[in-house]
Order: C-alpha cells, then sequence, then structure tokens
C-alpha cells in the first residue's frame, strides 16, 4: 500500500501420483526359441530383476531365451522422470510341449471344491472354444475365458449325474490349432 514491491521467483512443481503395479499374463516358450517380452511404456527407465535369460535388462522389450524346462519370475522395475517407482511381475513358463488339461470329475453341489469345470493349459495363447455337450449331442455350455467355468446346470436347471463330453480347441504357441476331446463325469 505505500508502494514498495518486493520481487519474488516462481516456481512450478509437477506432483506425479505412481502407478499400481500390474502383474502381466503368463508367458509360454520352448527350450532355446527367443521370446520377445514386454514391459508397459511410462517411465524413463526400466530395469528387469533378476536379470538372467535376458538379452537386455534394462530395455522395454528384452528377448528372453532359455535352454532348460522351468519357471522364471520377473519384477520390472519402472522408474518415471520425476522417480515415482512402480514394480511389475511377468512370470515366464519354459515348456516341453503344450498341454491341456480338463479334470474327469466334478462335484457341483456348491461346497466351493470342484464345483465348476474349464480348461487348464499351458502353451495356448488363444483359446476358440471349449464346449460341454450331454450324451445326446446338445451343447449344454460354451466357456469363454476369464468367466467361470461349467458348473454342471442347462438353462438354470441342474443336469442329471452322468458322462459328459467336452471338446477343446486353441492356438498354441507354435501357431498350430490345438483340438482335445473327452469325457467327464458329473458327480451330485
Amino acid at each position: 500500500t505505500d508502494g514498495c514491491e518486493l520481487p519474488t521467483r516462481s516456481i512450478q512443481i509437477n506432483i506425479e501420483v505412481p502407478r499400481p503395479g500390474e502383474t502381466y499374463p503368463v508367458q509360454y516358450t520352448f527350450p532355446n526359441k527367443p521370446l520377445t517380452l514386454n514391459a508397459r511404456n511410462f517411465g524413463a527407465e526400466v530395469l528387469w530383476i533378476p536379470p538372467v535369460y535376458l538379452d537386455n535388462p534394462t530395455a522395454l522389450r528384452p528377448i528372453f531365451e532359455n535352454s532348460t524346462i522351468g519357471n522364471q519370475l520377473y519384477r520390472i522395475q519402472i522408474t518415471s522422470a520425476a522417480g515415482c517407482l512402480t514394480i511389475d511381475t511377468q512370470l515366464v513358463k519354459t515348456i516341453k510341449e503344450i498341454t491341456i488339461y480338463v479334470p474327469n470329475a466334478f462335484t457341483p453341489n456348491n461346497d466351493q471344491l470342484n464345483d465348476r469345470v474349464n480348461p487348464i493349459t499351458e502353451g495356448i495363447k488363444t483359446l476358440y472354444s471349449f464346449r460341454i455337450f450331454n450324451r445326446w449331442g446338445l451343447e449344454l455350455f460354451s466357456w469363454v475365458p476369464g468367466k467361470p467355468g461349467w458348473d454342471g446346470t442347462f438353462k438354470g436347471l441342474p443336469q442329471q449325474p452322468g458322462v459328459y463330453v467336452w471338446q477343446f480347441r486353441g492356438l498354441g504357441i507354435d501357431e498350430k490349432i490345438f483340438e482335445r476331446k473327452g469325457v467327464i463325469t458329473l458327480i451330485r
């Protein structure tokens, strides 16, 4: 109010909100077959820990290659330009062959044990179909990945104990189509 001025400097401060970590889908490969892995691209630096089986552990897209069968779990440290740290995880499984597991029996009685059936796979990268049929060939169930498996019902009605047929079709990591079929026993 007296006509005096005091010059002050101005500084802009950016506050970054850290991103939560993610678990990437499991990656499958065969021994001695290179596999390109992918980290999320939002940071200034990336570090894959441990650096084993990788051509460059500081790359966004390192190449994984292992000569033996087994699992390798990576922690991916992604550091932003402001210094915020995000840790993602990636599991890589080196497998001998592509496998499709479907149990041979299940008990859909709501006891939280074996109440639903769906395929468990190793080395299938795209599931095309998993369907269940009764003895007359009527399709009772078609599974969508990420959804619960078959609970032993059709149109809301419990099906009778007995043997049912399943069919599986999917694309393997070797780019071949895998088709399997079998039977499962519904026990009540």
